[in-house]
Protein backbone atom coordinates (compact mmCIF):
# COMPACT_ATOMS: atom_id res chain seq x y z
CA UNK A 1 0.00 0.00 0.00
CA UNK A 2 1.37 3.38 -0.98
CA UNK A 3 0.69 6.53 1.01
CA UNK A 4 -0.54 9.59 -0.83
CA UNK A 5 1.69 12.58 -0.15
CA UNK A 6 1.20 16.16 -1.29
CA UNK A 7 3.27 19.29 -0.80
CA UNK A 8 1.58 21.78 1.50
CA UNK A 9 2.70 25.37 2.11
CA UNK A 10 2.75 26.04 5.85
CA UNK A 11 1.08 29.13 7.30
CA UNK A 12 2.67 28.48 10.72
CA UNK A 13 5.71 26.73 12.18
CA UNK A 14 4.71 23.06 12.38
CA UNK A 15 6.73 19.96 13.30
CA UNK A 16 6.39 16.48 11.80
CA UNK A 17 3.48 14.34 12.92
CA UNK A 18 0.80 17.01 13.37
CA UNK A 19 -2.65 17.33 11.79
CA UNK A 20 -2.66 20.10 9.20
CA UNK A 21 -5.67 21.95 7.85
CA UNK A 22 -6.37 22.98 4.27
CA UNK A 23 -5.15 26.50 5.06
CA UNK A 24 -1.61 25.39 6.06
CA UNK A 25 -2.21 25.88 9.80
CA UNK A 26 -2.76 23.25 12.47
CA UNK A 27 -6.11 21.58 11.79
CA UNK A 28 -8.95 23.01 13.90
CA UNK A 29 -9.84 21.19 17.12
CA UNK A 30 -12.66 18.72 16.39
CA UNK A 31 -12.57 19.55 12.67
CA UNK A 32 -11.33 17.86 9.53
CA UNK A 33 -7.72 17.73 8.36
CA UNK A 34 -5.82 17.62 5.10
CA UNK A 35 -3.39 15.08 6.54
CA UNK A 36 -0.33 14.59 8.76
CA UNK A 37 2.91 16.53 8.25
CA UNK A 38 5.91 14.36 7.34
CA UNK A 39 8.59 16.89 8.31
CA UNK A 40 8.96 20.15 10.17
CA UNK A 41 8.95 23.58 8.61
CA UNK A 42 8.38 27.27 9.21
CA UNK A 43 5.67 29.49 7.76
CA UNK A 44 6.14 29.70 3.99
CA UNK A 45 7.96 26.35 3.68
CA UNK A 46 6.52 23.49 1.67
CA UNK A 47 6.44 20.16 3.52
CA UNK A 48 5.14 16.71 2.66
CA UNK A 49 1.71 15.84 4.03
CA UNK A 50 0.43 12.24 4.16
CA UNK A 51 -3.22 12.34 3.13
CA UNK A 52 -4.30 8.69 3.34
CA UNK A 53 -3.34 5.18 4.42
CA UNK A 54 -0.95 5.22 7.41
CA UNK A 55 1.23 7.85 9.04
CA UNK A 56 3.14 8.58 12.24
CA UNK A 57 1.31 11.19 14.30
CA UNK A 58 1.66 12.68 17.76
CA UNK A 59 -1.17 12.14 20.24
CA UNK A 60 -2.29 14.60 22.89
CA UNK A 61 -3.84 11.95 25.16
CA UNK A 62 -3.43 8.28 25.99
CA UNK A 63 -4.95 6.08 23.26
CA UNK A 64 -5.58 2.39 22.64
CA UNK A 65 -5.30 0.32 19.49
CA UNK A 66 -8.42 0.69 17.32
CA UNK A 67 -9.61 3.92 18.96
CA UNK A 68 -11.17 6.57 16.70
CA UNK A 69 -9.21 9.83 16.81
CA UNK A 70 -10.07 13.51 16.33
CA UNK A 71 -7.95 16.64 16.03
CA UNK A 72 -7.13 18.12 19.43
CA UNK A 73 -5.37 21.31 20.48
CA UNK A 74 -2.28 22.22 18.50
CA UNK A 75 -2.86 19.59 15.83
CA UNK A 76 -2.32 16.60 18.14
CA UNK A 77 -4.70 13.66 17.76
CA UNK A 78 -6.96 12.75 20.70
CA UNK A 79 -9.80 10.27 21.32
CA UNK A 80 -12.87 11.26 19.29
CA UNK A 81 -15.90 12.37 21.30
CA UNK A 82 -19.51 12.96 20.27
CA UNK A 83 -19.76 15.76 17.71
CA UNK A 84 -16.10 15.72 16.66
CA UNK A 85 -14.85 14.55 13.27
CA UNK A 86 -13.13 11.16 13.23
CA UNK A 87 -9.96 11.79 11.19
CA UNK A 88 -7.93 8.68 12.04
CA UNK A 89 -7.78 5.38 13.91
CA UNK A 90 -5.01 4.43 16.34
CA UNK A 91 -3.07 1.33 15.28
CA UNK A 92 -1.28 0.96 18.61
CA UNK A 93 -1.54 1.84 22.30
CA UNK A 94 0.28 4.95 23.53
CA UNK A 95 0.62 7.50 26.29
CA UNK A 96 0.23 11.19 25.50
CA UNK A 97 2.79 13.26 23.58
CA UNK A 98 4.24 10.25 21.75
CA UNK A 99 4.28 9.32 18.07
CA UNK A 100 2.00 6.46 17.05
CA UNK A 101 1.02 4.76 13.80
CA UNK A 102 -2.42 5.79 12.61
CA UNK A 103 -4.78 5.02 9.75
CA UNK A 104 -5.89 8.33 8.21
CA UNK A 105 -9.58 9.06 7.58
CA UNK A 106 -9.46 12.71 6.43
CA UNK A 107 -13.11 12.78 5.34
CA UNK A 108 -13.98 13.53 8.96
CA UNK A 109 -16.98 11.33 9.79
CA UNK A 110 -18.83 12.65 12.88
CA UNK A 111 -18.29 10.62 16.05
Amino acid sequence: IRDSVRAVQLAANIDAGYAIGYDGNFAATGGTMQGITRSQGVAGDYVGCTTDNTASAIVGAAVTNGLDLAVGAGGKLVPATAGTNVVARALMDSDLDLFITIEIKPEGIKA
